[in-house]
């Protein structure tokens, strides 16, 4: 295994300050406080088990005068508004759950991984497949995830917020210039999520290795939990809704 990974690419650069940025409006630029791009050479990492980093590469984002993408700006805008200069339509157990989720997905998932292993009574065989085969689909998440965000290189919310009267949408509404984003702003483009992307593999993962007789729990339990884990990025002003449910 050491040997066939040696040269797959994953040494790239992690923080590019020379990344070229967009100009227009819709295009991707740096994010407050983070002055570079994340890993743009991440979708060339050699998968383990997809042939192809682009095959699950998903439409583009909604044009900036459509309707569609004037509802989900301002669903952002109204969810992570700052509550004093502009209303806040979101709830504490929305706010709770998102900075649940805020840590990065590899720690949280192998730590809920350790969870189900601990409470199952894993042998070690058992324990070494199941992390195995979670950790090479989030592996994989992210080379097909970033594929989409540096193909699209689309603005991110907290950009969009900012420049909403260049975007050419009647109907978007107000500037606002103080959102409340907790957590930085990730640096990298909007077009897909990552958590959202790295959700659906760890709940088949951890199902499949789940005991059989109660499987249907363990996978009820963790599709709820991925299915949380993507919204989450919304309620916090990172990430934006995508046409293909991302």
């Amino acid at each position: 295994m050491l040997a066939l990974r040696a040269s797959d690419g994953a040494d790239t650069t992690l923080l590019d300050f020379g990344f070229p940025q967009g100009s227009a409006p819709g295009e991707w630029i740096f994010t407050p406080d983070r002055p570079f791009a994340f890993a743009p050479g991440w979708a060339h990492v050699t998968p383990f088990v997809l042939d192809d980093a682009t095959r699950f590469r998903p439409k583009p984002p909604y044009a900036l005068d459509s309707p569609q993408y004037a509802a989900d700006l301002n669903e952002i805008k109204a969810l992570g508004a700052d509550g004093i200069t502009t209303p806040r339509a979101r709830t504490a157990e929305q706010t709770e759950t998102a900075l649940f989720w805020l840590e990065s997905s590899p720690l949280q998932w192998n730590r809920i991984a350790r969870t189900l292993s601990a409470s199952r009574r894993l042998d070690p065989w058992e324990s070494a497949r199941l992390f195995g085969l979670l950790n090479m689909a989030l592996a994989d998440g992210y080379v097909s995830s970033f594929d989409t965000k540096y193909h699209y290189r689309y603005w991110r919310p907290v950009s969009a917020i900012r420049a909403a009267g260049t975007d050419g949408n009647p109907a978007i509404r107000e500037v606002s210039k103080i959102a409340d984003s907790r957590g930085r702003t990730s640096a990298w483009d909007d077009e897909r999520a990552s958590q959202t992307t790295l959700g659906r593999p760890p709940h088949w993962t951890t199902s499949e290795s789940a005991d059989r007789s109660r499987a249907d729990a363990y996978f009820a339990l963790a599709e709820q939990a991925s299915e949380q884990a993507g919204p989450a990025r919304l309620v916090l002003v990172h990430s934006g809704s995508d046409p293909s449910g991302g």
